[in-house]
């Protein structure tokens, strides 16, 4: 296991892209992989295959605009061909307002490039 300084530049990347709302980024990021897989925070946001997640979450920055992040503090390691994060970042909606989220993500190098092939964003929820 290795230490992937370049996962966390392709994070920092797709952060700037999230939050400017700049989906033709995606492409690039998302592998187009029948296989690949998003999960989102919300129960229905369950998103199987990359062609798919591309076209979903592009309409979405389209529609809504980007969703900016701050306060990020990644951890990113690979394995040969594989690679994953983690993060504890924050959100900034558009009325400033700040919530925390926690991201996984599993990477492919696909071609040269790698690519996101699953990623689990969740929202901490007390036990209790």
């Amino acid at each position: 296991m290795q230490p992937a300084p370049e996962l966390l530049s392709l994070l920092a990347r797709y952060y700037e892209a999230s939050g400017a709302g700049d989906a033709e980024y995606l492409a690039t990021y998302i592998s187009h992989d029948p296989g690949a897989l998003v999960v989102g925070t919300a129960d229905e946001e369950w998103w199987p295959g990359g062609e798919s997640i591309i076209a979903i979450w592009g309409n979405a920055w389209r529609t809504r605009g980007g969703l900016a992040v701050t306060s990020s503090n990644p951890q990113a390691f690979r394995e040969g061909s594989v690679g994953w994060l983690s993060d504890q970042a924050r959100w900034i909606r558009r009325d400033g307002a700040e919530m925390p989220f926690r991201l996984t993500a599993v990477f492919h190098l696909e071609a040269g490039a790698w690519k996101c092939v699953q990623a689990h964003y969740s929202l901490g929820v007390p036990n209790a």
